[in-house]
């Protein structure tokens, strides 16, 4: 019982960290594109 308990503890991490490290990745992009955007702005 206490194997399963870990192991479903072991998952809940390991998702949280998925979705984190999806949530930053997303940011990441966002801010690349709103900089390439202002760039190409500039450049006209």
């Amino acid at each position: 019982m206490a194997f399963i308990i870990v192991c479903a503890f072991l998952l809940q991490r390991l998702l949280t960290s998925a979705v984190n490290y999806l949530n930053q990745l997303r940011k990441d992009v966002a801010r690349t594109h709103v900089r390439d955007s202002a760039m190409v702005n500039l450049s006209k």
